[in-house]
């Protein structure tokens, strides 16, 4: 929703969706406006269809054809070096 107004008391509030339009003039340019509405409701992650495996993040391999031999295993080393530095204290 867009609301065109000369009024003050709206032109304050502090919504994006809010621009001046005066009774004298003919064009108000919303193109930034729709631009921006545009990309919202862009999908970020772009797939083939709904039920799209996509593909491996580590080999690449296309899921809906067939697995990968890639663990699934998720590895998080951000504090193996401190568990290791507290292997060297003990």
């Amino acid at each position: 929703d867009f609301w065109l107004t000369d009024r003050n008391e709206l032109l304050d509030n502090e919504s994006e969706d809010v621009f001046r339009f005066s009774q004298n003039e003919d064009v108000i340019d919303l193109s930034s406006s729709f631009r921006e509405l545009i990309l919202i409701e862009e999908q970020i992650k772009n797939i083939c269809k709904d039920d799209c495996k996509g593909l491996c993040s580590n080999c690449g391999e296309n899921l809906n054809e067939g697995t990968c031999g890639c663990s699934t295993e998720i590895k998080d080393n951000t504090w193996d070096a401190l568990k290791n530095l507290k292997d060297k204290i003990e």
